[in-house]
């Protein structure tokens, strides 16, 4: 402001006021313009990915915000997007959400609330993404074969049923459903989950070399299942710590678990010791000799940056 009132020659409050009405001409000049559309729509699809976004980025960076805005926009999600029947709305829109959900819907925001569990701990996300999940292999199910559609059997008729293979503006549906199922089948020691992702790879791998830039998603995938996920399950009073411990560490093939007393989730459930906190290394299922020792544990597999 005050090179321009050096530059007229005038005071500086004689170029402020002059710059003040200049932009109330302006903007009355604009107010009279067509406006562009507004595109103020919620995406289940979206906001599922930046849920993701935002647990990630708590785990590597510890700023508790960003697990706060997690935290309500999955309690958002989960209050509005979840119909009765357990099916998920496609879009919200003036305070209301309308359209049967897409196969992107419930891949991408199961994916987050996974993520999300491993952020809190908390096991209202991971029990709401495996009845996502559920739901999704119930209506989404192609009995020819291992891949899921991108409609539901119950959502309104359309001409052809198409699969969503080839990654897009967003990651491909079909390839993170499988990731959704691999990080389960770790959790709930549950083969078949692991079965199907394994099914839905061998469908698409050949596919890679030809089109690699479409299959980045399933790439990343294949990378999970072919480097297999392993889970870090603690257990007792001292969870809270292990949780926080683990933030800004790099842990690409490492999924964690916790609890601060009894749990009936499988990979949690028979574990707890009232005397100590304990830690299970879990593949597959299977959990090795636990560990008062967690802390050294986690330093075992953290990687370098």
């Amino acid at each position: 402001m005050q090179q321009l009132a050096d530059q007229q020659g005038w005071a500086l409050e004689a170029a402020r006021k002059a710059w003040e009405t200049a932009r109330r001409d302006l903007l009355a000049v604009r107010e009279q313009r067509p406006k562009p559309m507004l595109d103020d729509k919620i995406l289940t699809s979206w906001n599922g990915l930046l849920l993701k976004a935002f647990s990630t980025a708590y785990r590597h960076t510890g700023e508790e915000v960003l697990r706060q805005r997690a935290i309500h926009l999955a309690d958002f999600l989960l209050a509005k997007a979840v119909k009765s029947n357990g099916g998920l709305w496609h879009r919200g829109w003036n305070g209301a959400f309308a359209i049967e959900g897409f196969l992107e819907d419930y891949a991408l925001f199961a994916e987050g609330l996974i993520e999300l569990y491993q952020a809190t701990f908390e096991e209202k996300y991971l029990v709401a993404a495996k009845d996502i999940a559920e739901y999704a292999l119930r209506h989404f199910h192609d009995p020819e074969s291992p891949l899921l559609f991108f409609t539901a059997d119950n959502a309104p008729p359309v001409l052809v049923r198409k699969k969503e293979v080839m990654d897009n503006v967003i990651p491909s549906s079909n390839a993170a459903f499988a990731r959704v199922l691999l990080l389960l089948s770790e959790y709930y020691a549950e083969p078949r989950y692991r079965d199907r992702a394994e099914a839905m790879l061998t469908g698409v791998h050949g596919e890679f070399p030809a089109y690699a830039p479409a299959y980045a998603s399933w790439a990343q995938t294949l990378f999970m299942e072919g480097v297999p996920v392993s889970a870090l399950a603690v257990v007792g009073s001292e969870v809270e710590a292990f949780q926080k411990m683990t933030t800004g560490r790099y842990l690409p093939h490492l999924r964690l678990a916790g609890c601060k007393s009894r749990s009936e989730l499988p990979l949690l459930r028979d574990k707890y010791n009232s005397t100590a906190t304990l830690a299970f290394h879990c593949q597959k299922g299977v959990c090795d000799l636990p560990s008062e020792n967690w802390k050294k544990m986690l330093d075992d597999f953290s990687m370098p940056v």
